[in-house]
């Protein structure tokens, strides 16, 4: 028997992360490399298939990830350092809000360095990192550093201090739904499903019907085996977006949960 295929080779600059995969929703080990990806015959690299990439955030469960031609990795990191700057330097100022060149939309610097820090990270600059927290500090930055630090903990896996730090920059922000939200979706990472319900429910109250809060407050109240208050808020979620009876795998949640319900109350 051939054996025969392709596979990556070559991998190094790996980084190791912790999150959501985007295409089918695990949370996880996420891998980024250096790579490149050679047709092979016994395992024995022979014919190059595409240039050499940087592998980004590969998922362990359906091994989907994006990537970048290796050749532009620089001009990425620069332009991610250029952003990052630019953000600095409005936080250094005194501001919670800033523009990039050329934009007219204000962004919330917090939210804005804290997906920062991940891209950093999956390209392997944490010394940038480490950079950006001594001028966090220096400015006296609470609420930004406080939301750099959640992601650079729930990159390395470090759930509850994620949550920790979250927590504390909840009272600090000025704009604490968004930041629950956050806060809720680390619980859920760690399996904390009564503080998920608690905290979903906060958010509510301070930003009104939101789907994506509801989904959230639905999945965490069926591992709490809370099936008639899962079902009140499904049924929320049907009332925010109709177009879900539309959705086969929905709607037999909803017939489940509903089913469960009734069988609670007997």
């Amino acid at each position: 028997m051939i054996v025969y295929g392709s596979r990556m080779y070559g991998v190094r600059n790996v980084v190791l992360s912790h999150g959501e995969c985007e295409k089918c929703g695990h949370y996880g080990e996420l891998k980024s490399y250096d790579g490149r990806r050679w047709g092979h015959i016994y395992f024995i690299p022979l014919i190059p298939e595409g240039k050499p990439v940087r592998i980004l955030k590969e998922c362990k469960k359906c091994n989907s990830a994006s990537s970048i031609p290796l050749a532009d990795l620089d001009k990425v990191l620069t332009a991610t350092r250029e952003s990052v700057e630019h953000c600095l330097q409005a936080v250094e100022a005194g501001k919670n809000h800033f523009q990039l060149p050329g934009q007219a939309e204000k962004l919330p610097t917090g939210h804005f360095l804290r997906s920062h820090v991940e891209s950093l990270f999956i390209l392997s600059a944490a010394a940038d990192i480490e950079v950006l927290y001594q001028r966090l500090e220096a400015a006296g930055a609470g609420h930004e550093l406080l939301m750099a630090q959640s992601m650079h903990c729930e990159l390395c896996g470090e759930l509850n201090d994620s949550a920790t730090f979250l927590e504390q920059a909840v009272d600090e922000s000025d704009d604490p739904a968004v930041t629950l939200y956050l806060l809720a979706r680390i619980y859920q990472s760690a399996g904390r499903h009564a503080e998920v319900v608690s905290t979903c429910e906060k958010c509510l109250n301070l930003a009104g019907d939101d789907l994506s809060v509801y989904l959230l407050m639905a999945d965490s109240l069926d591992a709490l085996q809370d099936y008639p208050r899962q079902n009140e808020i499904l049924q929320k979620c049907v009332q925010l977006a109709p177009d879900l009876q539309t959705n086969k795998k929905f709607m037999k949640l909803v017939n489940k949960s509903r089913k469960k319900a009734e069988k609670a109350a007997r």
